[in-house]
């Protein structure tokens, strides 16, 4: 795999399930992430702002993030 200087960029598109790289993309340039620092401050309703993340997703995004929580 395609490895990305973007920590937020490789986490997204290698390390969450239903991320293909043009929507980790998406994301990193919605919120000008450019570390897994700037990722781990977006909350599940930011996420869900941007085009073909839904609520599953961001939740998938969230849980990798932190961990389950529940």
């Amino acid at each position: 795999p395609k490895k990305y200087k973007n920590t937020a960029l490789n986490f997204l598109t290698y390390s969450i399930y239903g991320i293909n790289a043009k929507k980790a993309q998406l994301i990193v340039d919605t919120y000008q992430l450019e570390s897994l620092t700037d990722l781990m401050k977006l909350t599940k309703e930011e996420l869900c702002l941007i085009e073909g993340i839904g609520e599953k997703t961001a939740d998938n995004i969230i849980t990798s993030i932190h961990g389950d929580k529940k």
